[in-house]
């Protein structure tokens, strides 16, 4: 197998003494670029102080091609064909736009490109000399979308990352590349992506899902909700509630993007339940809105736990034949779980993050082929095979090195290379699938240590199991102020039916795993499982207190408990 770019968060060996050896000496798996990459690679930085400028954007002059960098200013762009030299067009919000010239020559070197601060020269009395309100301003902008973005249809080239971090622990990973067919430009703003876009993936790399969402909550990837942060495009918080009176409105600061002033305006109040902050960046020649980044926080009680979730947006667009178009979208998150004792103290705290980012590598305005699609289903992402020569010469958002721990945590549970195997194409054998569960079984019995645990093993076939699962729904709910985990294991063959039966049934506490060789598996084994139902309470320190083809009742479990407390 080839090496990938060091852009690229996956990256497989084959060689096991090529990992040792890279974990004896402490490194990551990203490896520097050979002299026979095909990406130019750089640094976009601030010319004065030499510190990385993030998220600048980087264009090959007289194309639609171009590529975003990252947070720590890093790029990586694929080189065109045929080309022997290139120019290219970097900007970036408060910096004075500037052209570069670069070889083919330069590919594989430690590239810097600087930029120069490009400050107003003006007091505040000329910087927010309009007759708008901030409020107004915010609202013109808007109204002036059909004018000022794309207004006719055009074809987008994306690549999409998503990662997701359990309590520090990286647990699931999605990189592709995505075809995105405006087919209406920006007349007005729609409801949601199927109102005007149409969807392809065409190239797809992908680990297990190793979260606790993964059985129900995880949707197989977030193309639709992410693309919906378009403020450009689909109706958002700002275009519903700007004029309500719990919103206020300030002129922030001015800047400069692309030689022209831009606005800043700060929007603020309470939606839904939800406190909402807005940056909102206006273009003062024209109104254009040329980014929107936005935060909320939620907080909100569910069963026993106290939920806090937060969220940060940011959509950013690019000009390219006096029109603006999508550059960049962010969609992450917050979700911490705050779980109560029996008065209503924290007792533990988990969290689950999510970081989806959309970076638009081509603009296409004509010579496409109009095609339909959408999301795809976790079932045609499993089809798809991987084409290693096209990541080879694919640009991706560059990865840091706080991502690359993304690698590193993945690699730990079950090796990439039999990850992506069962992830894309190739399907999941029982035996590959018991491995994964023996792996994420150790992995909630280390995090659930010091708290008694029922494990329950379950099959859609046996409908009084699916009752027992309800009542132990019950009662881990109970206990949670003890607190009892529950961890679910089927022993259904079929992933879709397992799946199906979570839904069904609203089996959504606790920890769910599936077995692929059923009771023949060496977990079912290890706890005497002879078929479903069947149930294992497990102490504080892991021993088996109780097990058997019936749900324990309240008072057999706290005997239980109790015995081996030693009261």
């Amino acid at each position: 197998m080839k090496k990938f770019a060091e852009a690229s968060i996956f990256t497989f060996f084959k060689s096991f003494q090529l990992k040792l050896l890279l974990a004896l000496l402490g490194l990551s798996f990203f490896h520097p670029l050979s002299a026979q990459s095909p990406f130019l690679t750089g640094t976009v930085v601030d010319a004065g102080n030499q510190s990385p400028i993030s998220y600048v954007g980087i264009r090959i002059a007289g194309t639609g091609l171009g590529t975003l960098a990252n947070i720590g200013g890093e790029f990586s762009l694929s080189w065109p064909e045929d080309s022997a030299s290139l120019t290219l067009e970097i900007s970036s919000m408060g910096y004075a736009a500037q052209q570069f010239h670069v070889t083919i020559d330069q590919i594989g070197e430690p590239l810097q490109f600087p930029l120069n601060p490009q400050a107003l020269v003006l007091d505040a009395v000329d910087i927010f000399a309009t007759e708008l309100t901030a409020r107004e301003m915010v609202g013109r902008s808007l109204d002036a979308i059909s004018e000022t973005h794309a207004d006719l249809p055009h074809l987008l080239k994306t690549f999409y990352r998503h990662y997701c971090d359990e309590d520090g622990s990286y647990g699931r990973l999605i990189e592709a590349a995505v075809d995105v067919y405006d087919t209406k430009g920006h007349p007005r703003r729609y409801g949601k992506t199927s109102d005007k876009l149409e969807l392809r993936l065409t190239q797809l790399r992908k680990s297990l899902d190793f979260t606790r969402f993964s059985a129900y909550q995880h949707v197989p990837i977030a193309l639709n909700q992410t693309l919906e942060i378009d403020a450009s495009s689909f109706r958002s918080v700002l275009s519903k509630h700007l004029y309500d009176d719990d919103f206020s409105c300030e002129y922030a600061d001015t800047t400069i993007w692309q030689g022209q002033v831009v606005y800043q305006v700060t929007v603020n109040g309470w939606v839904g339940g939800k406190l909402y902050d807005a940056q909102v960046y206006v273009r003062a020649i024209d109104f254009a809105l040329v980014k929107m980044e936005t935060q909320t926080m939620r907080r909100f009680k569910f069963q026993q736990r106290r939920i806090v979730q937060t969220t940060h947006e940011v959509c950013s667009f690019q000009s390219m034949g006096g029109k603006l178009y999508l550059h960049h979208l962010l969609n992450a998150g917050r979700r911490t779980a705050h779980w109560l004792d029996s008065e209503g103290q924290t007792g533990s705290t988990t969290y689950h993050d999510h970081h989806v980012e959309i970076m638009v590598n081509e603009i296409q305005l004509t010579g496409f082929q109009p095609f339909t699609g959408r999301q795809p289903s976790r079932e045609k992402m499993q089809e798809m095979k991987f084409d290693e020569a096209f990541w080879e010469n694919y640009s991706v958002l560059k990865a840091t090195p706080l991502e690359s721990q993304i690698a590193r945590d993945l690699d730990a549970r079950v090796p990439l290379e039999d990850q992506f195997a069962l992830a894309n194409g190739t399907g999941s054998t029982p035996a590959l699938q018991d491995e994964l569960a023996r792996q994420r079984l150790k992995q909630l019995l280390d995090q659930y240590a010091g708290t008694p645990v029922i494990i329950g093993f379950w099959d859609h076939e046996f409908k009084p199991g699916i009752g027992d699962l309800l009542r132990a729904r019950k009662l881990a709910k109970t206990y949670a102020d003890k607190p009892i985990a529950l961890i679910l294991v089927s022993l259904e063959p079929s992933e879709e039916q397992w799946r199906a039966d979570i839904r069904k049934k609203g089996l959504y506490v606790g920890d769910h795993l599936r077995l692929g060789t059923g009771v023949a598996s060496s977990i079912a084994q290890a706890y005497g499982v002879t078929g479903s139902p069947y149930f294992v309470l497990l102490g504080q320190t892991g021993t088996i207190l109780l097990k058997g083809d019936e749900l324990p009742s309240k008072r057999k479990v706290e005997q239980a408990m109790d015995q081996a407390a030693g009261k």
